[in-house]
This record gives C-alpha cells, structure tokens and sequence, in this order.
C-alpha cells in the first residue's frame, strides 16, 4: 500500500469513528504490507490490522484500542507510548518493545505471547483483565473478522 491509499483509509476511518459509524469507512488493512510504515499518532481504534505486516512501523502514539492486529507482524515496531488496551493481539509476532506500549490492558492475547507481555513494566498490575486463549498456528488460514458495528 503505498503512502497516499493508507492517507486515504486513515482519513476515511477517521470519518467512521468520529461518525459513529455513518460516514467515512472502518480501517480495513487486513493483509495489508505495511512495512516501515509512519503510523505515529494514527487513530486506528477498532481497525482491522489482521495479518498485515508491519515490521519497523512507527506506531509511536498511536492509539490502537479495541483494534485487531490478530497474526500481524509487529516485529521491529516502534510501540512508543501506543495504547494497546482490549486490542485482539492472538497470535501476533511481537518482540520485546511491547514494554514501550502505555497499555494493552484487557487485550486478548495468545498463551506464547506471555513471555514478551511479562516485559513490560506494568503487567502485573493488569495481567488478570488479559484473556489468554490457546496459541494457535501461525501459518492458520486467514480469517476475516466481523464489522463490529458503530462505536457506542
């Protein structure tokens, strides 16, 4: 994708969410090659990021909340001060900037996932709202995700 469609599908879900819904349309970046990618400061609440690959994305400030990065590729990502919390994060390849993140607190995560989670400086103090689900495959058959409808 190159940077005038993505500038696109921000603005446009910018629109959605600041609409509730009714105009503009919900980040549909599943699959998508997002590879360096400047992301810093995105609103990409409730986007669907499954399977895309962002290795060495900026997300610095982002705010991801309640998106779905399921199976993406967020090796090498700059986390800095991105809000995770309730983000649907099963089976995503993370590596150890996760602790850079402000939160994913109430995320749903994939048990091999614990290990870099543990990292970060405040994951005992929210551990318990993770739900943990079996890890799965990683080479599983993509899966589309519902529209969860308008924010509200």
């Amino acid at each position: 994708m190159d940077g005038e469609q993505l500038k696109q599908v921000l603005t446009d879900h910018s629109l959605w969410l600041s609409s509730n819904g009714k105009q503009g349309k919900r980040a549909g970046l599943s699959g998508s090659n997002l590879t360096g990618a400047d992301l810093s400061g995105a609103d990409l609440t409730r986007a669907n990021l499954s399977w895309a690959n962002l290795t060495g994305a900026n997300l610095t400030g982002a705010y991801l909340t309640g998106a779905y990065p399921r199976g993406a590729n967020l090796t090498e990502v700059n986390l800095t001060d991105a809000y995770l919390h309730r983000a649907d994060l099963t089976g995503a390849e993370l590596g150890p900037q996760i602790r850079e993140c402000l939160t994913f607190e109430g995320a749903q995560v994939s048990e091999d996932q614990l290990a870099w989670l543990c990292l970060h400086p405040l994951f005992g103090e929210w551990q318990d709202s993770l739900e943990v689900v079996p890890a799965r495959d990683r080479n599983a058959h993509h899966v589309t995700l519902p529209d969860p409808g308008p924010i509200g």
